[in-house]
């Protein structure tokens, strides 16, 4: 094997010179394999077909230099993530190309049918689709056995997370094995030649499997008389190369090989080791307007660009090479050190470091002056009231700190008028902090989903090791309200009951009360207290003197969780020891509505884009032929294709406003929703007195964290969560050992309508209240 290391500087006078570029002009994301050049088509030519975590399948044509409208011949959303996209002679018969594309759960192969008409779109008609018990990583396409070599087409392999090989033959599943040492899965190519696999482990190895061996241990499997069991295949050989390996290429590397044998190219995160193989990560060989040799590349953001190999004049002179000796001497002392650095990383007992830094926020509960709300140049600094929250930064170290970045991040509607702050230098000792003023304000109508504000400082030890430091706060109740005229009438309410004499609303609420001197409702004392949120809703506590209970009430279910918390964290600072309980009915028809509203919203725009989609398509499709009539001598008759253009544009116009005010209504449903969630889970968390780890836990199931993506929504993440919780914390013994055998979730996928979401929170509820009810004494 040969070894060359990467890491060693190098001088070429070839570069790559982009030729054709291509980009998506969007935010999708691309996998490093989701790409592949070839005849896809079987018209002649070379495409180039890429595929996002999107689901979006393009196939282009380079023709000439630059990008054109005619190059893109396909454009078609998929219904899953693309993870790899590869060809071969799928078909029957064997002697036309197709595309297999690989995606998180399926297995999909398509034969791509050029357009009928010049200038018209192709299209993908599915000629195999084969389902996956597990998630998958890679695939490898050739002809594996002699039943694939006597029927003369291609097979296809598929690798999952696991290390699981599944093998394909046709439209039916030859076989699967679980590999050895498979925790990390690695490359996975196919040699024709020996009828093996090489794929890289997570010992750190190269291995090779012969088809032979895999199919002989399934025999052996089935044989057996562990019906379950799913024994592992070991590797016919293994080379260790102490690295993650990136990528594998097979091919002729050095100048005179045996004619016999093949080569391994292994391409590792340092190092290139040769054992068999030619290629790089990401580069495939093409023919582009009969130039040969063309590099085509694909980076993360779907770029896809032809290059060619082009040269430089030499910008310095290139001098001799000047070796020196080596000095054993100070290489025996460098590994000395570098092994004293080792030991002293890894050592179990290793010494907090001394030179640190230290943040802390200092948060007034009240809203700044008037005088001194117009702090910072934001657009949006009219807002609202504003808070001055000083973060203390002091460094235990001996000297100055230099170049300490402070980032300030909170939730929206809170954003900060100094998002970035740079801090030239801290010096070092007992002296007094460095104090920063950092001021955050609230946008209007809207609710904040949480009060939380996080002020991280990033900065370089003098050794160069690079460390953070993080400060967590609550901005003030104050930013948010204002008191108002009391309002005694709301159709949702809530009541927390305490087991101590009531504390008067005046003490609970004095610093929002001292903001509204002439009030009625903020005379101390008073057992009513309205307010009246930036988003426009309000929000009424009564209190009940003799019962000591707290009734909150609005006339929206979502308000209430900011009150429903700041009430709860203020009478246990008034009233040390004091038991906060919620002893009615879950209000989960109210918070079901919710979810509702925010699903009905995403249809509402997923059938928008759909929509606005087949539109842009459609008029790619008219543009493309109203400029093939253009550039011809002798133009046909447009046939009313102008009048079709102008009508398409219209309704793409359209479809846009349509989509924009669909965004806006999932933005709001998205924060109602999850205002809600907060809600829910401090009432559960009463209701069945957990403490702060299984509440914690309840949120992490039911996340109050609301984000919405085109691959996967709220919806269905959450639904996920709560059936692993169901199967595993919350299930019965025997249930818990049956999920521990097997954890396999479905892919998530937006759902048809949320019905199972609520059944499985009720049956969560219902499970809770069961545990709640056997922990009761006596």
């Amino acid at each position: 094997a040969r070894r060359c290391d990467s890491q060693r500087p190098g001088m070429s006078l070839f570069k790559a010179r982009e030729w054709w570029t291509a980009s998506t002009g969007s935010d999708e994301e691309f996998s490093p394999s989701a790409f592949c050049v070839a005849d896809l088509d079987n018209q002649g030519g070379n495409k180039v077909a890429t595929g996002s975590l999107s689901g979006l399948l393009r196939i282009y044509q380079p023709r000439q230099r630059d990008y054109r409208a005619e190059d893109l011949l396909l454009e078609q959303r998929l219904d899953a993530p693309v993870i790899q996209l590869a060809t071969g002679l799928l078909l029957p018969g064997g002697t036309r190309l197709a595309l297999a594309v690989l995606h998180p759960r399926k297995l999909v192969v398509y034969e791509v049918h050029a357009g009928k008409q010049l200038g018209a779109y192709h299209s993908l008609a599915k000629v195999q689709e084969h389902a996956l018990d597990r998630n998958t990583f890679n695939m490898a396409i050739g002809r594996f056995g002699s039943a694939s070599q006597a029927r003369a087409v291609d097979s296809i392999a598929v690798q999952s997370i696991d290390g699981t090989v599944s093998v394909f033959e046709g439209d039916a599943l030859a076989f699967s094995r679980l590999l050895a040492n498979s925790l990390i899965p690695g490359p996975w190519v196919h040699s024709p030649r020996a009828d093996c696999f090489f794929t890289a482990n997570s010992a750190l190895e190269v291995c090779c499997y012969k088809l032979s061996s895999l199919t002989l241990a399934q025999a052996s499997s089935e044989s057996g008389s562990g019906a379950g069991a799913q024994r592992k295949v070991n590797a016919d050989w293994s080379t260790v190369v102490g690295e993650h390996v990136v990528d594998i290429k097979l091919g002729r590397f050095t100048s005179n090989p045996p004619t016999s044998e093949s080569e391994l190219i292994v391409l590792g995160a340092q190092t290139l080791f040769v054992l068999k193989e030619a290629g790089a990560i990401r580069y495939q060989l093409g023919t582009f307007a009969d130039v040969k040799g063309m590099l085509v590349s694909l980076t993360e953001r779907g770029v896809t660009s032809v290059l060619y190999l082009g040269t430089d004049p030499p910008t310095t002179a290139v001098g001799g090479s000047h070796e020196k000796d080596l000095d054993y001497d100070e290489m025996d002392d460098e590994h000395r050190r570098l092994l004293g650095r080792i030991r002293e990383a890894t050592g179990g007992n290793r010494a907090e470091p001394t030179d640190y830094l230290t943040l802390r926020a200092q948060v007034p509960k009240t809203v700044d002056p008037v005088a001194e709300r117009g702090l910072g140049d934001d657009d949006r600094s009219s807002a609202g009231p504003s808070v001055t929250v000083r973060v203390s930064v002091a460094y235990s170290g001996k000297g100055p700190l230099e170049s300490v970045q402070l980032l300030a991040q909170c939730e929206p509607p809170f954003f900060c008028l100094r998002e970035s702050v740079e801090l030239s230098a801290v010096q070092g000792g007992s002296g007094t902090p460095l104090s920063v003023p950092l001021v955050f304000r609230c946008a209007k109508d809207m609710l904040p989903a949480s009060c939380k504000a996080l002020v991280v400082a990033t900065y370089t030890t003098a050794d160069g090791a690079p460390r953070t430091a993080r400060a967590e706060f609550d901005l003030p109740l104050a930013m948010v309200c204002k008191v108002i005229a009391p309002v005694k009438n709301g159709t949702y309410k809530v009541t927390l009951d305490t087991d101590q004499p009531p504390a008067q609303i005046g003490e609970l609420f004095g610093d929002l009360l001292a903001l509204a001197p002439g009030a009625e409702a903020g005379k101390a004392g008073a057992s009513v207290l309205s307010l009246q949120l930036a988003s426009g809703h309000d929000v009424t506590v009564l209190l009940s003197k003799n019962a000591g209970r707290y009734r909150i009430q609005s006339g929206s279910f979502e308000p209430m969780w900011q009150v429903a918390h700041e009430l709860q964290q203020r009478l246990r600072k008034a009233l040390p020891g004091v038991n906060v309980s919620f002893n009615e009915p879950l209000p989960l028809q109210e918070y079901f509505e919710l979810i509702d509203v925010h699903f009905a919203a995403r249809q509402e725009l997923a059938e928008t884009q759909a929509a606005l989609e087949q539109r842009a398509q459609q008029f790619r499709v008219v543009q493309k032929r109203l400029l093939v009539r253009f550039k011809d001598k002798n133009p046909a008759p447009l046939a009313n294709l102008d009048l079709l253009l102008g009508g398409t544009y219209e309704q793409l116009m359209e479809l846009g406003s349509k989509g924009e005010a669909a965004k806006k209504a999932l933005a709001l449903a998205t924060t109602s929703l999850a205002c809600g969630t907060q809600l829910i889970n401090q009432l559960i968390a009463l209701r069945f007195e957990l403490d702060e780890d299984n509440a914690a836990e309840l949120r992490s199931h039911l996340s109050p964290q609301v984000h919405d993506f085109s691959e996967q929504g709220w919806e269905e993440r959450t639904d996920a969560a709560l059936a692993l919780a169901l199967r595993t914390s919350l299930g019965k013994a025997a249930a818990k050992d049956a999920a521990g055998a097997s954890l396999a979730l479905p892919p998530l996928a937006m759902p048809i309508d949320v019905s199972k979401l609520k059944k499985h929170i009720t049956v969560v509820c219902d499970r809770l209240s069961k545990a709640a009810a056997s922990n009761e004494p006596g």
